[in-house]
């Protein structure tokens, strides 16, 4: 069960009602003590729920896996296991293998982008890439590939 009220949203709705609570009760002058009494009641209870809407939320907030990749120790991808029904599509060359998860129902083009862009990170990032200490730095400009693949406007 997916949630729409995200939980943040609940606890500043918290505040906020607890605020004009504090406001009502306290800064706004009435002209006599039962209609004060009212208003605080109404804000209380107004509080009361929202504090009861933030722990049901909370409490059924389950965590939940989209994407599964069973993969052997060395990288390679077995099998990709999805709750949202998207295809993996998956490219490699000597040292690398670049997965990408489409939303398209043509898918060809991509196929082609995503062949081109592992050729170039393969070409111009592979040796580096197949010794790979991990530090970032040594690759390069990797991100402006990636970053134009993700574009769907791959080109040579």
């Amino acid at each position: 069960m997916e949630q729409d009220i995200k939980i943040e949203t609940l606890i500043v709705m918290s505040f906020a009602i607890f605020g004009v609570l504090a406001l009502v009760a306290f800064a706004i002058p009435f002209e006599d003590t039962a209609t004060k009494l009212f208003f605080i009641g109404v804000v209380a209870a107004l509080t009361a729920i929202n504090v009861f809407g933030l722990f049901m939320v909370w409490r059924s907030s389950p965590t939940i896996v989209d994407e599964v990749f069973l993969m052997t120790t060395n990288g390679l991808l077995i099998k990709h296991y999805t709750r949202r029904l998207r295809p993996i599509m998956i490219s490699h060359g000597k040292n690398i293998i670049v997965a990408a998860i489409i939303s398209t129902k043509k898918p060809e083009r991509l196929r082609v982008q995503l062949k081109s862009a592992t050729e170039d990170i393969e070409s111009q990032f592979g040796e580096r890439i197949g010794k790979w200490g991990g530090d970032k730095k040594e690759l390069g400009d990797v991100d402006l590939l990636m970053k134009k693949f993700l574009s769907g406007k791959y080109r040579r």
